[in-house]
């Protein structure tokens, strides 16, 4: 038991006297100790350089909540205000011919592009607002492109089939609800991406941040504190 004690006391004063050396040689070369702070430090073997603290870097993240929050609005606002648009639009009264009997018009069709591109917004764009937002671009960018490609093919191939079977002996209705099947079958794909999108954005938001917040070591280039000369430093974050 003594002998145990006696070489715990030995290794003890070997430590302390190993580290009183190395500080009084590192001040004597005019050289400064690592300083390490609770996010990270940049050390090229003599000194560091402190950095933004853990709790503020976690301040600076986007919110998983924010996010979702940002792409439902992005997504339903848009819908809603071109619904509203298309409930409020009414056929023009068009008069094309007037004698001393009466008037003879027609019901001309409202303009329906803003409503239609405020619908289109919101399905195509809305969705990847949120990713936009928790700096998941490439994700958010994704679902957009997968969304535009189905409504542009699903439009393509639903006028191609319609029109394929025009006749002008007679008529033929066939066309147009093959047509009308393919439109509701791309539609319902657009709906399902967009759904998911928004069931998704959060998790992918949380698992960025993590990502952002995870222990990262890296060699980067800097300048000796004392000397001004440049120096190869390793970066560990944490």
């Amino acid at each position: 038991m003594k002998a145990t004690t006696s070489r715990i006391w030995c290794a003890t004063l070997a430590l302390l006297s190993a580290s009183a050396l190395f500080s009084g040689m590192a001040t004597a070369q005019g050289l400064q100790p690592p300083v390490f702070s609770s996010k990270s430090f940049v050390a090229s073997g003599v000194h560091s350089v402190k950095e933004t603290d853990s709790l503020s870097a976690t301040q600076t993240l986007p919110s998983p909540s924010t996010a979702l929050k940002v792409s439902l609005v992005g997504t339903f606002a848009p819908i809603a205000a071109g619904v509203a648009v298309l409930a409020i639009q009414k056929p023009e009264r068009v008069t094309y011919y007037q004698d001393q009997y009466g008037s003879y018009y027609y019901l001309k069709d409202p303009d329906r592009t803003l409503p239609l591109v405020l619908i289109a917004t919101g399905v195509l764009i809305g969705p990847s607002a949120g990713y936009f937002y928790g700096d998941c671009a490439d994700r958010g960018a994704k679902g957009l492109l997968i969304r535009g490609l189905i409504a542009g093919a699903t439009i393509a191939t639903a006028t191609s089939v319609a029109e394929s079977v025009q006749s002008d002996e007679f008529l033929d209705f066939s066309g147009v609800y093959a047509g009308l099947a393919i439109g509701a079958a791309g539609a319902g794909f657009i709906v399902t991406d967009v759904v998911y999108d928004l069931c998704k954005v959060k998790p992918n938001v949380l698992s960025r941040n993590n990502q952002r917040l995870a222990p990262r070591v890296g060699l980067v280039p800097g300048f000796s504190p004392s000397s001004g000369t440049p120096t190869l430093q390793l970066r560990v974050t944490f």
